[in-house]
């Protein structure tokens, strides 16, 4: 995670908010921990794709290049800008 910090350096604090999922994916809990890292720390995760699942249960599309794939994020989002 170093090496990446290195990389990527500083974040000035922002009220950019931001929602991601990891697509049922294996990038949680790394993704955060390097985001609040980073001192970015405005970030919603759609939590019923958090945990790795070979089955991709809870998307339309497996695949991130099908729009379907992230309606829940959409949905999140959308969510986050009505209380923002």
């Amino acid at each position: 995670m170093k090496h990446i910090q290195n990389m990527i350096g500083y974040i000035p604090k922002s009220d950019l908010q931001v929602v991601f999922t990891s697509l049922h994916g294996t990038s949680v809990p790394i993704v955060p921990e390097l985001l609040q890292s980073l001192n970015f720390n405005q970030f919603n995760l759609v939590e019923a794709q958090c945990k790795p699942d070979p089955n991709f249960s809870s998307v339309q599309s497996a695949n991130p290049e099908d729009h379907r794939a992230f309606d829940q994020a959409v949905e999140l989002q959308i969510k986050v800008m009505q209380t923002y």
